[in-house]
């Protein structure tokens, strides 16, 4: 049985769990109580709770989209494992665009890093209808933007 998380309010408490959200074991208990964390936001102590915070999206967005990458190259063809592939980069990139919206994160600040995280997303959805674009039948296009990694819910 696993341990109670609790909500982080010291630095080192906020460390822990973007360490064990960076492990991705444990991410809906883990998101819940990052939400319900208290930080008091000074410049320099602010800085480095950014960096690691930024590290843990940097680092899931990034095996993300190899796996998406790798995904493509083994089912293209397969449309219900391609739709499969698509939705599983969607909900991780939905994900991490929450956790950039934590509340102790100044809302001008939220507002940048999401900002920023969902081009990198429009970026994956461009190549891929660029990927799409090389099917001469137009069925590989048609299921990339049915499924967009770029949509919200």
């Amino acid at each position: 049985m696993s341990a109670l998380i609790i909500a982080p309010s010291a630095y080192a408490e906020w460390c822990d769990l973007f360490k064990e959200l960076k492990q991705k074991t444990r991410d809906a208990e883990v998101y819940n109580a990052l939400k319900q964390g208290k930080f008091e936001w000074q410049k320099d102590i602010s800085v480095r709770f950014m960096q690691q915070l930024l590290d843990v999206v940097n680092y899931r967005f990034s095996i993300a989209k190899n796996q998406l990458q790798n995904d493509l190259t083994t089912v293209l063809g397969q449309d219900n494992l391609l739709i499969q592939a698509l939705n599983t980069f969607r909900r991780e990139s939905e994900f991490l665009h929450e956790v950039l919206n934590l509340p102790v994160i100044p809302q001008k600040e939220r507002e940048r890093y999401r900002s920023f995280f969902r081009e990198q997303v429009d970026k994956v959805q461009s190549v891929l209808e660029n990927i799409g674009n090389t099917d001469r039948n137009g069925k590989l296009l048609m299921v990339i933007r049915s499924n967009a990694v770029n949509r919200t819910n």
